[in-house]
């Protein structure tokens, strides 16, 4: 690389042990088209920099309770650009509306019930 960085390759299961989740779930992610592991003559995953950072992104944003769907808006812009942080910026404000509406269906229903 022209900053003088070697490309550090991680294969799926590693990069699954990093996030927290199962290699089976990347391989989702990546049959959805969200995800674009380099494969090997032999067909092995292996992730570079971009592809870690992208797969990072990827779990948090489900760890917040994003749909896929939202995930793919975000995913479309450039890492780390102004569009990306603005899309991701949407979705959340939409995740938090979405669990308002929840709570307020939540405390609409417990003021239902008889006093305990």
């Amino acid at each position: 690389m022209a900053d003088g960085t070697a490309e550090v390759w991680l294969t799926v299961t590693r990069v699954a042990k990093r996030h927290g989740v199962t290699p089976r779930a990347l391989r989702y992610y990546e049959a959805k088209g969200l995800l674009s592991p380099v494969r090997s003559a032999s067909g092995v995953r292996f992730y570079g920099r971009s592809a870690q950072a992208r797969a990072e992104l990827l779990v948090e944003l489900r760890s917040l309770g994003l749909t896929l769907s939202e995930i793919r808006k975000i995913l479309v812009h450039e890492a780390g650009s102004h569009l990306q942080r603005v899309a991701v910026a949407e979705a959340l404000d939409a995740r938090l509306q979405r669990v308002r509406d929840q709570l307020a269906c939540l405390e609409q229903a417990r003021r239902l019930l008889p006093d305990a």
